[in-house]
């Protein structure tokens, strides 16, 4: 698969990612602090409706938080995954798996520690159908940790695991290539951003 490289947050920061992820800025506002992708796989009908846009399983995003000098780096992603399982209103979530590494030199600040970790959650497509029945989604999330600039980019990705088209190992392939392909272009971007 090639990858093409987009310009995240006005150009501050670069990382490479497949051509069949689309900008849901292109189709809907997006917060300042957040960049949203979205996946369509072969056969699956683009939507044009926002509910379905919001709603969409395929979901790759990027985020700039806050650093949290009390947490320790897996503590932060640990959080983290609670915290979107929560605001998923997932009925059931499930850590898998997580692991610390240093940040690839990509990145380009020293001494910057990233957390991997993978997990499940239980979530309705629209949470405003009552009885919508219940999918189970494979949730990435790396948690770059810029101690230096008091930040952490958190990028996340979920899939459905009821599509037996999706090969879990694949994805989570194509999620570290994207990771490990983020280079900061210009640092500006922490320095000014508004608390």
């Amino acid at each position: 698969m090639i990858n093409h490289t987009k310009h995240l947050y006005g150009g501050s920061i670069a990382c490479r990612i497949p051509p069949s992820f689309q900008d849901l800025s292109d189709l809907l506002p997006v917060p300042d602090h957040q960049e949203v992708f979205i996946h369509y796989r072969s056969g699956v009908e683009k939507h044009t409706n926002p509910v379905a846009l919001e709603t969409s399983d395929y979901l790759l995003s990027f985020e700039i938080l806050e650093y949290e000098e009390t947490e320790d780096d897996e503590t932060r992603a640990r959080y983290l995954f609670h915290e979107l399982a929560c605001w998923n209103e997932a009925a059931h979530s499930t850590i898998i798996t997580h692991e610390t590494s240093k940040a690839p030199g990509s990145v380009g600040v020293e001494k910057c520690k990233a957390v991997l970790l993978v997990g499940t959650m239980d979530v309705t497509k629209d949470r405003r159908v009552p009885q919508e029945v219940m999918r189970r989604l494979s949730v990435f999330l790396y948690v770059l940790r810029l101690r230096e600039y008091q930040c952490d980019i958190l990028v996340s990705y979920n899939f459905p695991l009821d599509d037996t088209d999706i090969e879990c190992d694949t994805q989570l392939e194509m999620f570290k290539d994207i990771t490990h392909s983020i280079q900061i272009i210009d640092d500006k971007l922490f320095i000014h951003r508004p608390l």
